[in-house]
């Protein structure tokens, strides 16, 4: 008799549910359904809007590649001069001055106010292309970076992106000279020095007229000699830059690809959707069958404070 009563009151209780449902039926219904056509009209018509969007939204990436002069190499050693390089390009300071001396747009571009507050520009700066992150600190995908160094063997390689080629390459070039000059300055305290070891080395070598039986290590001290005296004279060039074409960055996305994903992501609004409908549908029929109960809504007052005389 038990087990016959509590079967009885699993299928009141079940049948209770889909009286709920049926009569909240427009709630539960109308939202799936209003869903569902959303769904359908993203997944048959917005692949193609994407890629049309996409295809106008192009962004260039210019490209360089910076080695050490052989000469100057004499001087100092590579390796030190390209971590000096790598740490300049880095630098969000340098960064800030270089988009500063080239009047960039950073406002439109980075979402960056570059003349208001420097020290703010310039932690934006290595927030967005130094770290790679959103302003609020989010780290970004690989594909969002907009400014990269390399550092490869004996070559520093840079990129920046940007909706205009000739802008990336201004950037590019403009840093790029900028680290030319801190190279001269770093060179020219090992350059002197040379100069003053062997002041007299040049006269030496020029009465002998170079005679191709001088010794190997003397050679080598000449052209040491030599490339002291055009970085203090300021003329030679430390660094060998190479541009590379621009390549043109967009999203490669296929309509199945677009629809594979509006698929998932529809499933799951849909099945969202009809659980706040049902769960709206309860609410709402609970809050009917308070409103029928004088002794609940009794209750209810007296929380409240209504019923005091």
């Amino acid at each position: 008799m038990e087990q016959q009563a509590i079967t009885d009151n699993d299928e009141i209780s079940l049948i209770d549910l889909f009286i709920v449902l049926l009569k909240f039926r427009r709630l539960v219904i109308l939202p799936v359904l209003a869903a569902l056509l959303l769904v359908a009209a993203l997944y048959v018509f917005y692949p193609y809007y994407k890629i049309s969007k996409t295809e106008k939204e192009k962004y260039f990436a210019e490209a360089l590649t910076i080695t050490i002069s052989p000469d100057v190499v004499r001087l100092r050693k590579e390796s030190a001069m390209l971590e000096l390089l790598d740490g300049f390009f880095r630098d969000p300071s340098v960064i800030y001055e270089t988009l500063v001396a080239m009047d960039y747009d950073a406002k439109e571009n980075l979402g960056i106010e570059l003349y208001t507050n420097r020290d703010k520009a310039i932690n934006l700066i290595k927030k967005r292309l130094i770290e790679n992150k959103s302003f609020t600190g989010r780290k970004l995908d690989k594909a969002q970076r907009l400014y990269t160094i390399q550092k490869s063997g004996s070559q520093l390689s840079l990129k920046f992106v940007d909706e205009s080629p000739k802008t990336a390459q201004l950037f590019l070039s403009e840093i790029s000279k900028s680290a030319a000059v801190r190279i001269k300055e770093f060179l020219q305290a090992p350059a002197k020095e040379y100069l003053l070891i062997y002041k007299d080395l040049l006269g030496v070598l020029e009465s002998t007229k170079m005679d191709k039986a001088l010794d190997f290590s003397l050679t080598d001290i000449y052209y040491k000699y030599v490339v002291a005296d055009s970085v203090v004279r300021n003329t030679i060039e430390p660094i060998d830059i190479a541009e590379s074409p621009a390549t043109i960055l967009m999203k490669d996305e296929t309509v199945s690809e677009i629809r594979k994903s509006i698929a998932k992501k529809g499933i799951i609004l849909i099945f969202a959707i009809f659980f706040l409908s049902v769960l709206a549908a309860f609410i709402l029929n609970a809050i009917e069958n308070v409103k029928k109960d004088p002794v609940t809504m009794e209750k209810i007052r007296e929380a409240l404070g209504k019923n005091k005389a």
